[in-house]
């Protein structure tokens, strides 16, 4: 075992042993034997590598072993570092992610972890990636990423910092824990109903169908699942008076192709 960082008891941050410590005995040393025999075991030439993947808090660690590998340097994968940062544990994942998205019929791809050790992937795509389209994906959440210029703030978010949101954050909102079980089956399922007496459909659903001109009981509403329901929005509000961490809380409708309509927050 490599120790290169470790993190106390009840302690909030990480311990990280100086950096040369650990990029001259740790990355240097360990990660390219560990490629290497990953690529002989699955028979695969470093030059044929055409994505390499290695997430890492330091810049320009995974140059330098593409090079002592033998892997092309144009393989190196985009390591989100301008853009997103590190996110930790799951950086090299959110890289693996990000490049498939890009990634052709045939390309391999080496995948290696650091973190107190080593695991190498050697993977190869196939001819299902021409089919790969993930709704937002990685490249969809970074361009509609929220920039922020106050260091304070981010912070505050992961709880380093307690900040004075003032009078209108002062609300204690709890769940109400016997309306969340009676309306369970909507809720946990994402149900809406339908009104079998003029087919209008609603979310959430109340004691009577919202239609002015029915408001027969709900006793007999069939139960519609919007999971999988096409949507867009139909308008939204920008509310700076209400609190959010990040303001503004932005409000809106959300309409269903099949004619459900749902206010949401975000």
């Amino acid at each position: 075992m490599f120790v290169d960082h470790f993190r106390a008891t009840e302690a909030k941050y990480d311990y990280v042993w100086e950096e040369r410590w650990i990029r001259d005995e740790g990355y240097a040393k360990i990660v390219p034997e560990a490629v290497v025999a990953a690529l002989n075991e699955a028979g695969v030439a470093a030059a044929d590598v055409k994505h390499f993947i290695l997430g890492s808090p330091m810049k320009g660690i995974a140059a330098t072993l593409v090079k002592k590998v033998g892997i092309a340097a144009e393989a190196e994968a985009d390591s989100l570092d301008e853009n997103c940062g590190y996110s930790g544990a799951a950086h090299g994942l959110l890289m693996l992610a990000h490049t498939l998205e890009k990634a052709a019929p045939g390309d391999v791809i080496v995948f290696a972890g650091f973190g107190q050790g080593i695991d190498v992937l050697v993977l190869k795509t196939t001819d299902a990636i021409k089919s790969f389209k993930p709704r937002r994906g990685v490249s969809g959440a970074l361009a509609d990423a929220q920039t922020h210029d106050d260091y304070l703030r981010m912070l505050s978010y992961d709880s380093g910092i307690e900040l004075e949101w003032g009078m209108r954050a002062e609300k204690v909102i709890k769940t109400p824990l016997t309306e969340q079980y009676r309306s369970a089956f909507q809720l946990a399922h994402f149900n809406a109903g339908k009104c079998p007496k003029c087919n209008t459909i609603q979310f959430p659903q109340l004691a009577y169908c919202v239609n002015p001109s029915c408001n027969a009981p709900a006793d007999n509403f069939e139960q519609l699942s919007l999971i999988d329901e096409k949507c867009q929005v139909l308008t939204y509000t920008s509310d700076w008076l209400s609190y959010h961490p990040a303001p503004p809380l932005y409000v809106g409708f959300v309409q269903f192709d099949n004619g459900a309509r749902l206010l949401m927050e975000s």
